[in-house]
């Protein structure tokens, strides 16, 4: 069923790594989805500096 396990099995590093890139890509939906409704409100505060 899973005929790459002992291949996904690797040392703690790389697995850190796999971690700190998934949650920077989550933070970069987040960032996305942040920026998409927050360039109107910055818009206004660059209208009114």
């Amino acid at each position: 069923m899973y005929p790459t396990l002992p291949i996904v099995k690797q040392p703690v590093a790389n697995s850190n790594i796999a971690q700190v890139h998934n949650s920077f890509f989550i933070f970069f939906l987040f960032f996305i989805r942040f920026l998409s409704k927050e360039t109107l409100y910055l818009k206004f505060l660059f209208l009114f500096l």
